[in-house]
């Protein structure tokens, strides 16, 4: 298998997310809030439509940031909720709709291993992950699924010294 290793130097959409093929595609956006976003960088909602994404449907647990999109980006979906259950992911992510999948809920991405659906409209998913099992097993239930692990990103912050 050959996986292309990606190290990931910070929060920026750029950083993060860049690999994501979502040219002409609707982009479920998990975790689409702003509240790590410093001055110059897109939020994922702007970033995924620069590169072409067709439509952003954006899901976070803060009112203030899905309002902003809303008032911002009339052509996409916007909704205030925290995923807390595979049913409740499953609701997102069986969408006919949804081609594409950018998941960083802060560990709720377990619930993707509580389910038999293998999401067979979805053609890429990026899921950040925030411990090694848990990556391993989320890697292995997207192979499970018949899903092809292209890029492996490592988290290391930039850091400065004075």
């Amino acid at each position: 298998m050959n996986i292309q290793r990606i190290h990931v130097e910070s929060e920026n959409p750029l950083h993060h997310w860049d690999w994501l093929n979502v040219k002409d595609q609707v982009v479920l956006d998990l975790g689409c809030g702003f509240h790590f976003i410093e001055d110059g960088w897109d939020t994922t909602p702007d970033f995924f439509l620069k590169k072409g994404a067709k439509k952003i449907i954006g899901v976070d647990p803060h009112i203030e940031d899905i309002e902003h999109f809303r008032s911002r980006l009339p052509e996409s979906e916007f909704v205030k909720d925290c995923v807390l259950s595979a049913e409740h992911l499953n609701q997102y992510l069986l969408n006919p709709e949804v081609q594409a999948v950018k998941m960083d809920i802060e560990g709720h991405e377990r619930h993707l291993l509580e389910t038999d659906e293998t999401y067979q409209n979805i053609r890429n998913f990026a899921i950040e992950t925030h411990n090694r099992n848990l990556f391993h097993d989320v890697m292995m239930e997207l192979i499970d699924c018949g899903f092809k692990i292209t890029h492996v990103g490592t988290f290391y912050p930039r850091v400065h010294v004075s």
